[in-house]
């Protein structure tokens, strides 16, 4: 008798379950189905690129949102001239700022190529509301078009049979909608593609379930151009691990260094606030955001903040010129006990794109 009762709890506490999910599902497909409506009605083309590309070179694309696309695509790039391969030019978007363009982009030498931004994240306030995705979307697609030869004739110039997107979403589309040569191989590279996997009725607050959608939407796009690859802790297929490099060796010190990078500058002040109330002893703070943020009324900041992108890596170079010891090392040994390197299956793309140029 008990087990029966037991047996009808779980069927009633899953029936339950059920209901208070019920929303969420619908929710999520209108945000698919509305943005989707944005992404019809153009038939594929071909893209106008000229000559024969080399197969020894590439180009590398990335959002300018934040910096850790950028830093994602710079790795590659350090980790592909090792190996002797040759960055053809550079493609980003409005969203990339003066500072990032000269300080990061500008010394690689190499053409670069900027265009407009499908903006689905505000630095201010996170998501960008779906119409106003929606909106951006169809302006961004009758401003592309006018663009195509240009866009034509930046990747004849660079002559690349490689390109590596880092979820720079205009690109994508346009390259969906203008096909490439098949002599060109794209491969693209993000963590968002990961997020696919989520199942909308774990998530809890409406606003996760209209940003996993719209992610879904987007990542759509990636997949009509080329190969998408995960960037991910966790074993799943196409999937790699965080593209990190490795650090030098570190010795103990004190106090520890925690880096903390928001693309969303609320989230960065709710940490402040947790800090402010439970400090870490032992432990020194480091956040970065669009704009440092402002001292509260009445008392220090929690933490020490930092305007993003110079600043964040001068504090890379601090840790190793003072041998702190960092979570990201302590990451990086995990992750190679635990995973692959990540720079040996980019490689193995960029090898394949090699060997189907030879053929070509």
């Amino acid at each position: 008798m008990a087990q029966k009762t037991e047996k009808i709890g779980c069927c009633a506490a899953a029936g339950c379950e059920g209901l208070a999910n019920w929303w969420k599902e619908p929710l999520a497909n209108t945000v698919r189905s509305l943005l989707g409506v944005a992404l019809k009605g153009e038939a594929p083309q071909t893209m106008p690129v000229s000559g024969s590309p080399d197969s020894n070179r590439y180009i590398v694309a990335f959002c300018g949102s934040g910096t850790g696309h950028l830093t994602q695509a710079l790795a590659v790039v350090r980790m592909l001239k090792a190996k002797g391969m040759v960055l053809g030019g550079v493609i980003t978007d409005e969203d990339a700022s003066k500072r990032m363009l000269e300080e990061m982009i500008m010394p690689l030498g190499v053409e670069v190529l900027i265009l407009p931004t499908i903006k689905i994240v505000d630095n201010e306030k996170g998501m960008v509301p779906v119409p106003l995705v929606f909106k951006r979307i169809l302006g961004i697609q009758a401003q592309l078009m006018p663009m195509t030869d240009q866009v034509g004739a930046f990747l004849s110039k660079a002559r690349a049979a490689l390109i590596l997107n880092f979820w720079h979403i205009t690109f994508a589309r346009m390259i969906a909608v203008k096909r490439l040569p098949a002599s060109i191989r794209v491969v693209h590279i993000s963590v968002q593609f990961s997020h696919r996997s989520l199942d909308v009725n774990r998530l809890q607050p409406p606003i996760e379930i209209v940003t996993k959608s719209t992610i879904d939407v987007m990542a759509s796009i990636f997949g009509a151009s080329g190969d998408c690859v995960a960037i991910s802790p966790l074993e799943a297929p196409n999937s790699i691990a965080p593209i990190l490099e490795v650090p030098a060796a570190v010795g103990g010190s004190e106090p520890r260094l925690l880096l903390c990078y928001f693309l969303v500058q609320k989230e960065a002040a709710r940490l402040e606030e947790i800090l402010h109330r439970r400090p870490l002893p032992g432990v020194e703070v480091h956040c970065f955001t669009a704009t440092a943020l402002p001292e509260p009324k009445g008392r220090p900041l929690a933490l020490h903040s930092h305007a993003k992108q110079r600043a964040l890596f001068q504090a890379c170079r601090r840790i190793r010129t003072a041998q702190h010891r960092t979570a990201y090392a302590q990451h990086r040994r995990r992750q190679q006990t635990h995973r692959r390197l990540p720079p040996l299956s980019v490689l193995r793309c960029c090898r394949r794109s090699s060997s189907t140029g030879a053929r070509a």
